[in-house]
């Protein structure tokens, strides 16, 4: 049993393979948050892009009416 012990807190003790652990644990907090964020940012673009849409489907309306205007005025 001493000798387990010995080993563990040797184990608790060696700091070489830290750094690595740290990347590894920045690694999965990245792919955390880009599973959490990707489907957010997804539905944001899309109501941007019916947004954007419905700006040049009214912006065509509004230039369509002033052209007539100007033809009848002709």
């Amino acid at each position: 049993m001493r000798r387990f012990f010995a080993r563990f807190v040797a184990f608790l003790k060696d700091t070489r393979a830290q750094a690595s652990i740290e990347y590894i644990l920045i690694a999965g907090a990245v792919i955390v948050a880009a599973i959490i964020f990707i489907p957010i940012y997804r539905e944001l673009a899309r109501e941007t892009g019916e947004r954007a849409n419905e700006s040049v489907v009214l912006a065509g309306e509004v230039t369509q009416k002033g052209v007539n205007r100007e033809i009848a005025n002709l």
